[in-house]
């Protein structure tokens, strides 16, 4: 076994194919590795290394010292407080086998059997063995007894009436057998009933290899930090590759109870909840902290921590600290004494998973008999690091330059609306332009109306992901009016209409029961009931209610709650959820223009969705477009003349002639009407 994983590597290093000098182009950092000799090695991945990678370590890649690609096996390591053991099972040879009937004066005669065994002829190492007795009796009561040599290689007695039990579903089957056992041994099987029990044996031993590793700890600095409402909100930048298992949040106040949820910013998607919990630190003599909240795998670039308050004043001084298991590399490399026996290339983004046969090693046979070793010093080496440094090879081309084209000229005096963009450089080519709730009620429901232009007003392609967050539009609360024991209040967003899927309610008023129904207004004066729910809050609690609605187009809202006898509820303030859309474009450095609201416009097509998953993998950057304001060029004509061309124009001249008819009709009518006698 030992040595079997070297020979497997270096095997498939032979096998490894492409062309290595352009690979090495892709990856912007590298560090020189060390090993000290010619077996498989475990290469621990610092955290900035890992914090540079993708999260699957894609962008990871070895070479040896004459620049071709080695390949290596992932190991992503185990969970912290998990003990490995390797379990060796054995089916010894049986060179000797007597059985007999003892008679017994006034007693049953007593059944004997005796085996000699052969143990193996390697050692268990400081593991022992374990005879397990496997027999088709369906019920048995023996005794069993276990002689032979020790480690000081007398005869002597090494398991003295044992029980050896099948009885009313309870089984003893298995004797352990004292360390250092080796030879032949003698296994003496008694018993008072009639029948041989004729066994089968096997011998098993389990070692332990280490328990599991302690979680790393990469702190976290947070990017924005607000507080509202009672809720503290931090949002934290999440390397690729730190996929924190755990979060720990610290803080400088001394004592504290607060609820914690964990949510997953994903670009292009909406936001997913990693995990919550309940965190806090209580300062006795001997001091009781919480401050660790499970988290499932994070996928997206961002990561937003939402503490509750309360009333309480917000925590201060937070730290956030994630926690990951160890990632490391298992690789062969031919040594170079104390020069590099190789490269580590890594980081980049730009390069696919790479398809070793070794991958699966770790999880199907024979990795099931080599998994075991491989968390055993006496089997794995250990190889280390140099220095992180930039790779002098790497092409810092944009990675999308491919898609960073312009498209075909718009007409830019359709639409209503205009936002100024500056672009910023980015690395890769990918920026991410959020949209603000505004521009909602700017654009159609579909987002089809919307273009991204330079100064020659070519459409720029992007990708539309519709709803890729959410945010809360802060509603003004109209003076509420009370009859019949029911109290309503009209809710209107500043910009219409809302596409709203939530609503928020600031409410004053400590504890109530009650029944509210949430409506929705629209310009024409019609009204749709969006959800009729319970409205209750217990004593001790204060934060703000939040009622899920279908999403909905609306321009207005209105609240009506059942008070019956109770006075109407301090409402303080409310607020609707809605879902932002997020647009993602290759486009070089420099100013653009966003045109929206164009209701005749059809939805653009870009080649660049073809490649959508390649460009989202890509990091991007944020641009923030400026304020909305009208379009200085905006033409009603041209939009007539660009939406429907001369189907548009020929509706139009039937409106015209439909008109001239009823004014020549309505001029004959007056003229009789007039010269009518009398």
């Amino acid at each position: 076994m030992k040595g079997l994983l070297a020979v497997l590597l270096l095997a498939a290093t032979t096998a490894t194919a492409g062309d290595p000098s352009a690979l090495v182009r892709l990856f912007p950092q590298e560090a020189d590795v060390f090993v000290s000799d010619a077996r498989l090695a475990r290469l621990p991945l610092p955290p900035a290394v890992l914090a540079a990678c993708r999260a699957d370590l894609s962008d990871v890649r070895l070479f040896d010292r004459d620049g071709n690609e080695a390949p290596y096996v992932v190991d992503t390591g185990r969970a912290a407080g998990v003990t490995m053991a390797e379990t060796r099972t054995v089916e010894p040879k049986v060179v000797d086998v007597r059985r007999w009937h003892e008679t017994r004066p006034d007693q049953p005669p007593r059944v004997r059997e005796e085996y000699h065994i052969a143990l193996p002829d390697d050692s268990a190492g400081d593991a022992a063995w374990e005879l397990v007795i496997a027999t088709p009796r369906a019920e048995f009561t023996r005794r069993v007894t276990v002689s032979g040599a020790g480690e000081d290689q007398r005869s002597r007695v090494l398991v003295e009436d044992a029980p050896l039990v099948r009885i009313a579903g309870n089984e003893r089957t298995r004797v352990p057998l004292p360390g250092g056992v080796r030879g032949t041994i003698t296994v003496v099987i008694a018993g008072d009933e009639a029948n041989f029990l004729e066994p089968r044996f096997t011998l098993e031993s389990r070692r332990t290899l280490g328990p599991g590793a302690e979680l790393s700890a990469v702190g976290l600095a947070p990017l924005t930090a607000t507080s509202n409402q009672g809720t503290t909100v931090l949002e934290v930048e999440r390397p690729a590759g730190v996929v924190p298992e755990v979060l720990r949040i610290d803080t400088d106040t001394p004592s504290f109870d607060r609820r914690v949820t964990v949510w997953d910013v994903r670009p292009g998607s909406p936001d997913v909840r990693l995990g919550g919990g309940r965190i806090l630190r209580v300062g006795t003599r001997t001091p009781l902290v919480q401050p660790d909240v499970d988290l499932a795998p994070a996928r997206g670039a961002r990561l937003r921590v939402e503490i509750v308050d309360g009333d309480s004043p917000p925590l201060g001084g937070v730290r956030l600290i994630a926690l990951l298991r160890q990632r490391s590399l298992l690789i062969v490399l031919p040594p170079n004494g104390d020069a590099p026996a190789g490269t580590l290339r890594f980081s980049g983004g730009r390069a696919a998973a790479p398809q070793y046969d070794l991958a699966a090693l770790l999880h199907d046979a024979p990795g099931a008999a080599v998994a075991g070793r491989l968390y055993d010093p006496a089997e794995v080496g250990e190889a280390r690091l140099g220095p992180i440094r930039p790779n002098p090879a790497f092409d810092d081309a944009p990675a999308l330059a491919f898609a960073m084209r312009p498209g075909a000229v718009v007409d830019a005096r359709t639409f209503a609306w205009r936002r100024p963009l500056p672009i910023p450089a980015a690395r890769e080519g990918l920026v991410r332009v959020r949209l603000g709730p505004d521009d909602g009620a700017r654009l159609r429901p579909d987002l089809g109306d919307l273009r991204i232009v330079d100064a020659e007003n070519r459409q720029w392609p992007y990708l539309l992901e519709p709803a890729a967050a959410e945010d809360w539009v802060t509603l003004t609360v109209g003076a509420p009016t009370t009859r019949d024991g029911r109290t309503r209040w009209r809710l209107v967003p500043a910009s219409t209409p809302l596409a709203a899927n939530a609503l928020r309610l600031d409410i004053g008023t400590p504890f109530f029961h009650r029944t509210a129904r949430i409506s929705a207004r629209d310009r024409d004066g019609s009204e749709r009931v969006l959800a009729s729910d319970p409205l209750e809050r217990d004593t001790h609690d204060s934060q703000a209610i939040v009622i899920p609605l279908p999403a909905a187009r609306v321009d207005a809202l209105e609240l009506e709650v059942e008070d019956g006898d109770e006075a109407p509820l301090a409402l303080r303030g409310a607020a609707a959820r809605v879902t932002v859309p997020a647009l993602f474009v290759a486009a070089p450095a420099g100013p653009y223009t966003l045109l929206l609201g164009d209701p005749d416009a059809g939805a653009p097509r870009y080649d660049v969705a073809r490649a959508r998953d390649v460009v989202l993998a890509v990091p991007a950057i944020d641009a923030t477009a400026g304020a909305a304001e009208p379009n200085p060029v905006f033409s009603q004509a041209a939009r007539l003349a660009a939406g429907g061309g001369p189907r548009k124009w020929l509706e139009l001249g039937v409106v015209w002639v439909v008109l001239l008819i009823a004014v020549v009709v309505l001029g004959l009518l007056t003229f009789r009407t007039v010269h009518r006698p009398g």
